[in-house]
């Protein structure tokens, strides 16, 4: 399945029209990363995941549902629906697509590769990086 996402920033002035639908969606409302990640305590990430989870979390999804959570392991990121139900016929996993794109390039822009392997719902795919050396922390591409 393809599909079409918006990337940066919108105008600041909106005509009536965009700011009616901005408040039928309520896109100003994003839940904070904290609220959407498991695991590792937020003082135990390494850099490249706490700039992914920021990314993922940005990410736009239908009506701004944010139906995404991110598990977190020392080796990478598993991403899963974590909310339940249908909501306005669109598929929650697309929407998890969406964000996991946004980790893969946060990671990237970190100088960290990884693969993504998919899994069973409710999870949806884990984002796993190549060896990563014990002593010094860096991770081997």
């Amino acid at each position: 399945m393809l599909a079409v996402t918006p990337v940066g920033y919108a105008r600041k002035n909106e005509s009536l029209e965009e700011k009616l639908m901005t408040g039928f969606g309520r896109t100003h409302y994003r839940l904070p990363a904290s609220k959407l990640i498991r695991g590792l305590g937020r003082d135990e990430l390494p850099e490249w995941i706490r700039a992914s989870i920021q990314a993922a979390s940005l990410a736009p999804s239908a009506v701004n549902r944010q139906p995404w959570g991110f598990d977190i392991e020392d080796d990478g990121i598993t991403v899963y629906v974590r909310t339940s139900g249908s909501e306005f016929n669109v598929s929650k996993r697309l929407d998890c697509g969406i964000s996991m794109l946004h980790i893969e390039l946060a990671a990237l822009s970190h100088g960290v590769k990884g693969k993504w392997q998919f899994l069973k719902a409710p999870k949806v795919s884990k984002f796993t990086i190549g060896n990563r050396h014990p002593l010094t922390h860096i991770y081997l591409k």
